[in-house]
């Protein structure tokens, strides 16, 4: 429990960080033309198979890149919280009325998923992050969500057997509960893509690119990734895009 609380503590925090820097920038700048279609910031989306190393692979690319990754626990604070909801409309509200759609892609979603108020706060928070800056998501689909122009979806998987090996060291379980707890996390995260999106993790032509990690190393995928991203956008475009954020942190 301790552990869990400090973790939640810790996301908290980086989300206010980050709300913080978008609220400076905004109020330091002019407010966008009411015809201009809002910016989508260049970004990377990576869905991956749990214990495939995809949590190793977006860090390097943060640090090559300068971009901050959004993982499941910071995306999923931004739109469960009503108070940090409030601040993102906030940071919207100088664009048009239809600007969340005129940001997220046209896609055929999974029965219910508008009428699902969690979906409605998570494709909220996917936006405003896109719209704020360049950006790393680790998993929530934001790679179903945002223009496929403006950034590269990218999908890890991994044999099983080096998948539990891997969950299971990095979580101190013995095998058997890392087999279990690993075959969990694959059901939940079908579940959630099949359920709000029409589609399953393992859709190869979702994606802009899938590697196997059973045969690539975190260094070698992030090398990869980095050279399609500089392939699809400008080197130019995706470092003068990039916030610098103040010292220290």
């Amino acid at each position: 429990m301790d552990r869990a609380r400090f973790r939640d503590e810790g996301t908290a925090r980086v989300a206010e960080r980050r709300l913080r820097q978008w609220e400076i920038h905004t109020s330091q700048g002019p407010a966008p033309a009411a015809e201009e279609s809002p910016l989508v910031h260049p970004y990377i989306a990576v869905s991956r198979s749990v214990g495939s190393g995809g949590r190793t692979v977006a860090d390097l690319l943060s640090q090559r890149l300068g971009w901050d990754v959004y993982d499941k626990e910071i995306v999923d604070h931004m739109a469960a919280d009503d108070g940090v909801r409030r601040r993102l409309y906030h940071l919207m509200d100088e664009r048009r009325d239809n600007w969340l759609d005129a940001i997220l892609r046209p896609i055929s979603l999974g029965p219910g998923a508008l009428r699902n108020d969690y979906f409605r706060r998570l494709r909220l928070a996917i936006a405003t992050i896109a719209s704020q800056s360049n950006a790393i998501f680790l998993g929530r689909g934001a790679g179903l969500l945002l223009p496929a122009d403006r950034g590269i979806h990218v999908r890890l998987i991994a044999d099983r057997e080096k998948r539990i090996i891997a969950y299971a060291a990095r979580q101190d379980l013995d095998p058997q509960k890392a087999a279990a707890e690993v075959d969990r996390i694959d059901r939940e995260r079908e579940q959630f893509l099949t359920g709000h999106f029409g589609s399953v993790p393992d859709e190869a032509g979702r994606y802009d690119l899938v590697l196997n990690m059973t045969g690539f190393s975190a260094t070698q995928a992030a090398d990869v990734i980095e050279t399609l991203l500089r392939q699809r956008l400008s080197l130019e475009e995706t470092v003068e895009e990039t916030p610098i954020a103040p010292p220290g942190e």
